[in-house]
């Protein structure tokens, strides 16, 4: 997403120590990636590695009839545009989930209200304001004769978080566990559906009643995950009569375990606790560049409760370790990745703070004074300022878990764990955080945004694949766009990066027209926010030109497909099934892509 398509950001302030709970010195597993057959959760695996058994095919043609399964694109589009000022859509969805022939993907129903169809300010009660009036289903599509044929829908009483929490439509994510899958529900609640036929097995509410009802102010606020044994794990988050954040566990027979994640992060700031926010939040405003100067501290307000991060998926270690992402209630810079073990009693909680050093004069020039007025020196610091410290707090960066992300943690071979978190300073490029077995800090890759990284292994080893999206460059200039792989060390082996400057539409005879529309002079960013890699590492990704990408190791040769029409944000997961079909999404539509 460019920086243009940002709506209030919230900016947090950093602190020079780590808040981090007691770190075990446990011996790393011995563990390897592998591959798996069916994409039955979010990152294909428990551990989100998203590595599939099969061969890609060559995405050459589209297998199936193309499935819309959110009908509400048009206006969300025109609800961004009256609101931004900017065509986008601001949505996440679910991965495709795949077992055998069988295909499970959420579809959006009931109402959609438009706040303004003929322009002008968003109201209340409208667009994504009033998410609640839109219903959720998770469908079936079997193939048959060649093509995905419908089986069955069931329909969800679950509702997203807040607008107020989330300005992006935040995740519905099942998880498919033998012949069940596993659907999010109203209240905190998962339905465990029958695969087959849909019907309802059991449904499992953990969290408490309000007045001998379903809580309407509670809410499944992260994709659902499977671990080997079939126990389901997710994250949940009551709003009232107070806020709380809980990991819950649901296994096979329906037996139900919680933890408040302020059981988990014990080290942290109180909920009434100060957190120092940023010097956009000062009253006065400071005049920029910022830091105002080397000694300025921006204002504090209360934290709040830890709590989950919304949209971050839990993720399951090779010895059964469970990852999962906190953060303060009113501020995403007091942020935690936290190791719990399979019982749900804790065993660290890291902080992401104090972590990073490359800020003013090391990623930023330090070279702008109060007369600049040119947009070259828009994304500087002071001239003068502290090295390395954030300028809009004036202190060492903070790694954020942002709710309008959908980064999950990646569980690694070693026991170690990675994420991606968002960072501001940096062009809003964020940074993907290692973790080692223990907790203890690593390395960082200067990109992390809304990216759920997937894993390849070779030769003994694996490589991280990620999107490397430089929306600005630190002068205010030209981005550049890449899928980028990395050493298990966080060092980059390749990188493809999209030089395409056309605009394409579909045409009526089922060509594609397209144009040099003069827009994207440094081509198009990658929206995919989980990308799938085949068993020869071929690494499949989707772009905002609307191209599904087949991109070769080496990132020198590429096939390409075009789904739909170029859309902005909408960052989305990609699917491999056991024939190596490609599920890629684009514009609320699912194309099935393959070849030859």
């Amino acid at each position: 997403m460019r920086t243009s398509d940002f709506r209030a950001i919230l900016f947090f302030a950093a602190l020079p120590f780590a808040l981090a709970g007691c770190h075990s010195k446990p011996t790393a597993p011995d563990a390897s990636v592998e591959c798996a057959n069916d994409w039955g959760q979010w990152g294909l695996t428990a551990s989100h590695w998203g590595l599939s058994c099969a061969v890609g095919q060559p995405p050459t043609r589209a297998l199936s009839p193309q499935i819309v399964f959110d009908p509400f694109v048009a206006q969300e589009q025109q609800d961004a545009l009256t609101d931004t000022g900017g065509v986008a859509l601001y949505a996440h969805y679910q991965a495709p989930l795949l077992s055998g022939d069988w295909m499970y993907m959420e579809v959006k129903g009931g109402e959609y209200h438009t706040c303004n169809p003929d322009g002008g300010s968003y109201q209340d009660g409208c667009g994504p304001r009033a998410r609640n009036s839109q219903i959720w289903s998770e469908s079936a599509w079997h193939w048959e004769a060649g093509a995905l044929t419908a089986k069955w829908t069931y329909a969800s009483g679950w509702k997203p978080a807040p607008y107020a929490l989330a300005t992006w439509e935040p995740v519905f994510s099942a998880a498919v566990v033998g012949d069940s899958i596993y659907v999010p529900e109203a209240g905190g609640a998962v339905a465990k559906v029958n695969r087959l036929d849909g019907t309802v097995i059991s449904t499992v509410r953990p969290l408490p009643l309000s007045g001998g009802a379903v809580n309407p102010d509670a809410y499944v606020v992260s994709p659902l995950t499977a671990a080997t044994d079939g126990t389901v794990y997710y994250t949940a988050l009551q709003l009232s009569p107070q806020v709380q954040g809980f990991l819950v566990q649901v296994k096979p027979n329906d037996e139900v375990k919680t933890v408040r994640f302020d059981q988990l992060v014990t080290d942290g700031p109180g909920a009434t606790d100060g957190c120092v926010a940023t010097f956009g939040y000062a009253n006065p405003r400071p005049a920029q560049p910022w830091p105002p100067s080397n000694d300025a501290t921006p204002p504090s307000f209360p934290c709040g409760p830890q709590r989950p991060a919304i949209n971050a998926a839990p993720s399951i270690g090779p010895d059964g370790t469970v990852f999962v992402v906190s953060r303060a209630h009113a501020n995403s810079a007091y942020a935690y990745v936290v190791a719990v073990n399979p019982d749900l009693t804790p065993r660290w909680a890291t902080s992401l703070r104090g972590l990073l050093h490359d800020g003013c004069g090391v990623t930023l020039p330090a070279d702008a004074t109060d007369t600049s007025s040119s947009f070259d020196k828009a994304y500087h610091c002071r001239a003068g300022a502290n090295h390395g410290v954030d300028p809009q707090t004036n202190d060492t960066p903070a790694g954020t878990a942002d709710d309008d992300g959908s980064s999950s943690p990646v569980a690694l071979p070693n026991g170690g764990v990675l994420y991606g978190s968002l960072t501001y300073y940096n062009q809003f490029r964020g940074h993907l955080l290692s973790f080692d077995v223990g907790g203890e800090f690593q390395k960082s890759y200067d990109f992390g945004w809304d990216i759920t990284p997937a894993l390849y292994a070779h030769d003994g080893t694996y490589s991280i694949v990620t999107k490397d999206n430089r929306y600005l460059n630190a002068d205010g200039g030209a981005g550049s766009y890449s899928i980028t792989q990395l050493d298990k060390n966080l060092v980059p082996e390749w990188s493809f990066t999209n030089t395409n400057h056309y605009s394409c539409q579909r045409a009526d005879d089922g060509g594609t027209d397209c144009v040099n529309d003069g827009t994207h002079w440094d081509g198009f960013e990658w929206c995919v926010n989980a990308p799938a890699v085949d068993k020869n590492g071929v690494v499949y990704a989707d772009s905002e030109d609307g191209n599904l990408y087949a991109i070769q190791q080496g990132g020198l040769a590429t096939t390409q497909f075009f789904l739909n029409t170029p859309i902005r944000a909408a960052y989305t997961p990609t699917s491999i099934d056991a024939q190596g079909r490609i599920y890629a999404l684009n514009g609320g539509v699912l194309t099935v892509v393959g070849g030859p």
